[in-house]
């Protein structure tokens, strides 16, 4: 019974338009180096868009961030 339900539920995931999504975990860069990471997202609806920049030292210690946010406007929106 809860292998039909296991191959059933394989079968709904197949059909479903789902993306993904993988975690992966910060590491500290070895010896004497920096890691710089930024991302970036966006807001269809609110046309917002957003980026971040964070700086670690190997020891995983803040040395720097910084957050953008951008807002667009339509046109007709400022009216």
């Amino acid at each position: 019974m809860i292998k039909a339900q296991l191959e059933e539920l394989d079968a709904l995931n197949k059909r479903l338009l789902v993306t993904r999504v993988e975690i992966v975990r910060w590491m500290p860069p070895v010896n004497v180096f920096i890691k710089i990471n930024f991302d970036g997202a966006f807001q269809a609806h609110s046309l917002k868009k957003c980026s971040r920049i964070v700086i670690r030292n190997q020891k995983g210690l803040l040395w720097g961030q910084q957050k953008i946010l951008i807002i667009t406007y339509q046109w007709g929106s400022l009216r």
